[in-house]
This record gives structure tokens, C-alpha cells and sequence, in this order.
């Protein structure tokens, strides 16, 4: 009796190990499709400003930093500061006694404050018919400005005229001193506060001379400044 040996099906198995085959192909290259995708996606889309990181952070404030103005050679920095007579590095040289406190009437009172310094009216008797202070400026400043406020006690003559005149004493070539007329304010009243300026260029000396039509009156002197050359 002839045995018959079964073949083996190797054209079936083929076919299923080739199957599983393709299929691990194709989820691979899906896989890597996919992760391609998503790198791009991730490399096109901005950034929020807060997602930078520190170092790009540091680097852009760097660059948006402005650059200093290189100052020009031989130009000395100009000083723009004013120096307040009420300061303490100006004594008068001359005619402290015509200073006064400011009256209670007026003291804190509006347009009676601002480095105020207050200065008596003259009795205008003889001898007193103005009251002088004398500032040394020694060439050091350029420009004074200042706001005039008289003021008159009530009961007493409230349209006397008021005067106040800025003089500077330059110094010649051979050591002495000429006096001039630098700036006057003739218009100012109890109600009616004006400023005077005056240029004090070169000067040597800054006189203030005070003259009022009513001698119980009060001349404040306020925001009175000096411009350094």
C-alpha cells in the first residue's frame, strides 16, 4: 500500500507573511507622514510674544535699545539749573535789614508763595526813600527773572505805585564798578502780581531797589531765580 505524503501549502503561508508585511510598511509610513506633518505645522505657526525664550528675549531688548547721541567735541554741557536768591549759597551783600518775613495777612496765601521773599517799603522820609539789596554774582550768572507782588495792609492807600528796579555793577578794566539800569517793573500791584527780567551777564553785582508810594506797604518777591552762565 503506496503512502502518500501531503505538500505543504507554501503558496497560502507566502501570502500571509507578504500581507503582514505591507501592512507594517504602510503604518510606518503613515507614522512618518504624520510626525513630518506636525514638524511643519509647529516650524509655520508664530509664536506668542511670551513663548520666546530668555536668550531671544535678552537679545531683542538689546536691539531695541537706542543709541547715546554722541555729544559734539569742543561743546561744554550747557546748565539750564536756577539758583533762588532764597537759597542758602546767597547771602545779600548788602541791605539784609530791607528784608522782612512775609505778612501774616498774606502768608500761604495765592500768588504770595513760591520761594517768596518779602522786602519792606521805604518810609520815605529823609534818607530812606528806597530800600536796596545788593547780591554778588561775580560774572557767574546770565539771566534773573522774577515775579513782583506788593501788597498793602487794608485801610491804607491800595493804588500807590510800587517800583522795582534791577540793577548790575560790571566791572571796568581798571577795578571799578559801573552801575546800570538792568530791568524795572512799574505796573504791578496788590491785585495785579507782574514779572521783571533782566540780563546779568558779566555783572559783578545784582542790586534790587524797591520804591513804593505807600510806605506801610510790602513788596513780595517771588520764584526770584539766577541762570548760571
Amino acid at each position: 500500500m503506496d503512502t502518500v505524503t501531503p505538500t505543504p501549502n507554501t503558496t497560502g503561508g507566502g501570502r500571509r507573511r507578504w500581507d503582514a508585511g505591507i501592512r507594517a510598511g504602510v503604518i510606518s509610513a503613515i507614522v512618518g507622514v504624520l510626525a513630518l506633518v506636525v514638524a511643519l505645522l509647529t516650524w509655520l505657526v508664530p509664536r506668542e510674544p511670551g513663548d520666546e525664550s530668555p536668550a531671544n528675549a535678552q537679545v531683542t531688548a538689546v536691539s531695541q535699545a537706542p543709541e547715546p547721541t554722541p555729544q559734539s567735541a569742543g561743546q561744554p554741557p550747557v546748565n539750564t539749573a536756577t539758583v533762588y536768591l532764597t537759597s542758602d549759597q546767597f547771602q545779600p551783600e548788602s541791605g539784609a535789614d530791607d528784608l522782612m518775613p512775609v505778612p501774616r495777612a498774606i502768608k500761604g496765601k495765592a500768588g504770595y508763595t513760591g520761594h517768596e521773599m518779602a522786602v519792606r517799603c521805604p518810609t520815605n522820609e529823609t534818607g530812606d526813600p528806597t530800600s536796596e539789596i545788593t547780591y554778588l554774582l561775580q560774572g557767574r550768572y546770565v539771566q534773573f527773572d522774577v515775579t513782583v507782588h506788593p501788597y498793602f495792609p487794608a485801610r491804607t492807600d491800595q493804588q500807590a505805585v510800587t517800583f522795582v528796579t534791577a540793577l548790575i555793577a560790571v566791572r571796568r578794566n581798571d577795578g571799578g564798578l559801573d552801575t546800570r539800569i538792568a530791568g524795572d517793573q512799574k505796573t504791578s500791584g496788590p491785585n495785579r502780581p507782574a514779572g521783571l527780567s533782566a540780563s546779568v551777564e558779566g555783572a559783578e553785582k545784582l542790586i534790587l531797589r524797591i520804591e513804593c508810594g505807600n510806605p506801610n506797604g510790602t513788596v513780595v518777591l517771588t520764584e526770584a531765580r539766577l541762570t548760571p552762565a
